[in-house]
């Protein structure tokens, strides 16, 4: 079972602050549509490299561009990392994925 997190509401979680989980929500599915992105772009790169320039080695090209994202990744999302963790979001997720009820 997946779960969409555009389709979790404030009900799936009781006992959470409905202003902080709606937060949460809205910065978690923006930084999954940039993660998109950067993927379509890294796979961009790759084809460049390896299939138009012939670059013999394709990887290092790619590995720079993720350490520059992972560093953006982090201060980008500061406010989401803290919102997960103060939220106890990855538990919350994992308890509902498995049918079981979260207990603090």
């Amino acid at each position: 079972m997946n779960i969409k997190i555009k389709d979790l509401t404030v009900s799936d979680f009781p006992g959470i602050d409905e202003a902080r989980f709606n937060e949460w929500k809205a910065l978690q599915l923006k930084a999954d549509r940039e993660h998109r992105i950067v993927w379509y772009i890294a796979i961009g790169i790759w084809f460049i490299l390896t299939f138009l320039i012939r670059d013999p080695y394709p990887s290092i090209g790619l590995i720079i561009f993720f350490i520059a994202e992972l560093g953006a990744y982090l201060i980008r999302n500061k406010r989401l990392l803290q919102l997960r963790k103060e939220l106890k979001m990855s538990d919350r997720l994992w308890a509902k994925k498995k049918g079981r009820m979260f207990a603090e």
